[in-house]
């Protein structure tokens, strides 16, 4: 049985503006609140100004909408594109310019539009149930191919450009979904993970005769998986959701050893990796479609195992699909999603940020009150400033070699926060 424990990372003993290990409020902004069961969504420069857009699908609204931000003014790519599922962003045809491509489950079309004018080109007419979708340069031929999941036929199909000539990887895989393309066993090729919703397996396939593995055959309505070295010993690991089993897990290469993350979510949807607090582990969040919320996973690692937990929003009705990118170009990754219930597009701001300048009368000694809070990893200071560290006998610490303790911060000769670190 699969144990877990909460842990609040994040404690604050008085209100301050200094660093956030991330238990603050990541800011909400609604980019859409009228896509008709938006499902898929993903972030780049459309344009080409240097500002970071959103596309998304509309799965009942049959249209594929992109939205230029910062303003996030709609624009229509396809509005008949039969339930739109899934959308990527790439340059298919290396002309320097981000295009996009998408999947319709109703015909099983598979296509990309051609930016600016977004002439539509059919990689696929009928792949039946084409869903989920990863786009990459698979045979490295220096050109972008697309490998889609066909739910309805429990199949995974490769597209090889330019002639987007088929091969099958798979047909049967039972309910088939998310593939995603790594090099899972470190040959300098890219393989596939992928998953069997129906089929309750999470499997990957070695490059280039796609070779087939289980990683799990007993993962509970498996619904989505990320890859990254979790635990830094320099082989990929592999996230995964089990929507019915309530689960969220990771594999540790090369064994594929099931550790669990959380079995309190109540249907773990999408999920999407990266590093969120800037320490140099990657991290995960992902959307609970039935328990209403998207959270955050802090990566325990380096001296732990226990995943801590952060909600950034409850006030969803069915989040369904996340994505990460630096949607407001200040250094850290945020995260753009989907709510098919609420017929919304979202982004989130990371709250990470520097060491402020607040300091806190106190009002009966008229001294200065400060604040703390337990935070880990990398203490991020002010540029501009000049910053020392002090541990709690007086001496100066340099704050990338800080070991869990108390410290206070001092900005431009002042002493402005207290910290605790906790490892």
């Amino acid at each position: 049985m699969c144990t877990y424990h909460l842990r609040i990372m994040s404690i604050i003993l008085l209100a301050a503006g200094f660093l956030s290990p991330l238990g603050a409020l990541w800011t909400k902004h609604v980019i859409d609140s009228d896509l008709y069961c938006p499902w898929g969504v993903c972030a780049a420069d459309i344009d080409g100004d240097s500002i970071i857009d959103v596309v998304a699908a509309g799965y009942y609204e049959n249209e594929v909408r992109w939205y230029q931000g910062p303003t996030w003014t709609p624009h229509t790519i396809d509005g008949n594109l039969g339930m739109a599922f899934y959308v990527c962003i790439a340059d298919m045809d290396q002309d320097g310019d981000n295009d996009v491509v998408a999947t319709g489950q109703l015909y099983g079309h598979v296509v990309w539009y051609e930016n600016p004018s977004w002439t539509k080109h059919y990689i696929d007419y009928s792949l039946p149930g084409a869903g989920d979708m990863w786009v990459c340069d698979i045979d490295n031929d220096n050109d972008i191919d697309v490998i889609v999941a066909g739910y309805s036929e429990n199949s995974l199909a490769l597209y090889e450009a330019p002639t987007w000539q088929k091969t099958y990887i798979d047909l049967a895989l039972y309910g088939s979904g998310c593939p995603i393309a790594s090099d899972i066993d470190n040959d300098n090729d890219s393989d596939i993970v992928a998953l069997a919703v129906n089929g309750n397996a999470v499997v990957w396939y070695e490059a280039p005769t796609w070779q087939k593995t289980v990683i799990d055959p007993h993962l509970n309505g498996p619904w989505a998986v990320g890859t990254s070295d979790i635990d830094h010993d320099g082989d990929l690991d592999i996230f995964a959701t089990g929507c019915y089993a309530d689960s969220i897990v990771w594999y540790e290469a090369p064994a594929w050893t099931r550790h669990c993350i959380d079995h309190l979510m109540n249907g773990p949807y999408y999920l999407t990796v990266n590093d969120f607090n800037d320490d140099g582990w990657c991290d995960m969040i992902a959307t609970g479609y039935l328990d209403r919320t998207i959270i955050y996973y802090q990566n325990p690692f380096p001296g732990d195992t226990i995943w801590s937990r952060t909600i950034i929003d409850t006030s969803g009705l069915n989040p369904v699909f996340v994505y990460a990118a630096d949607m407001d170009n200040d250094g850290d990754f945020d995260i753009v999603a989907t709510d098919m219930g609420a017929n919304s597009v979202s982004w989130y701001e990371n709250p990470l940020t520097s060491v402020a300048e607040k300091q806190h009368e106190n009002i009966a000694g008229n001294h200065l009150a400060l604040s703390a809070t337990i935070f880990r990893g990398l203490l991020q200071l002010p540029e501009g400033k000049t910053c020392r560290v002090f541990d709690i006998t007086g001496r100066m610490v340099e704050p990338s070699r800080m070991q869990p303790g108390v410290y206070f911060v001092e900005i431009d000769g002042k002493i402005e926060s207290k910290i605790i670190k906790v490892r």
